[in-house]
């Protein structure tokens, strides 16, 4: 139960990266068109960061 704990937080923090990742994302497809682009290689990214939290909860 102990060793689980700073897990959870690390998942969390991993979470809270993905999601502002996300927000700038968004930003500065408004500010930038040039972004736009890059958006599905951003959403690519965060998909990454998915199966590795789904990876990380089975062990």
């Amino acid at each position: 139960m102990i060793s689980s704990q700073p897990k959870s937080k690390e998942n969390l923090m991993i979470r809270y990266i993905c999601k502002l990742v996300l927000l700038t994302s968004k930003i500065f497809s408004f500010l930038h068109p040039y972004f736009a682009t890059h958006k599905k290689q951003i959403k690519s990214i965060i998909y990454a960061e998915k199966v590795i939290l789904r990876k990380n909860n089975i062990k």
